[in-house]
């Protein structure tokens, strides 16, 4: 194993929200701007953007349902307390982990 980084980061305290908006404007913080390049010190060159809020965060509806953030942005935004339709997958800690996720991309300690 290539070990890129031999002094990593502390880990990024997690997120706090109390609604499926909430959480979203925590992403939305981290992103910066749907778009958003991350030049990783390994080399890779990353690319995030609104949609990749639900697999990032473990978001979802029923297990069938496809989410698009067109067809879910506005139910999202307009769901202030609790999380609405949506479920958090792994008891919600992909979506409190966020700033980790971030993190890691940004500067990988492998």
């Amino acid at each position: 194993m290539v070990i890129l980084n031999s002094n990593p980061m502390r880990r990024p305290d997690c997120c706090s929200f109390d609604s499926i908006a909430g959480l979203y404007q925590e992403y939305r913080k981290l992103m910066r701007h749907s778009g958003r390049e991350i030049n990783s010190c390994c080399g890779h060159r990353l690319l995030i953007f609104d949609h990749h809020f639900f697999h990032l965060a473990a978001v979802r509806r029923h297990p069938e349902a496809v989410l698009s953030m067109p067809g879910e942005m506005e139910k999202i935004l307009a769901t202030t307390e609790g999380l609405g339709p949506y479920e958090l997958a792994h008891n919600g800690s992909r979506a409190r982990n966020l700033p980790s996720a971030f993190a890691t991309m940004d500067c990988p300690d492998e």
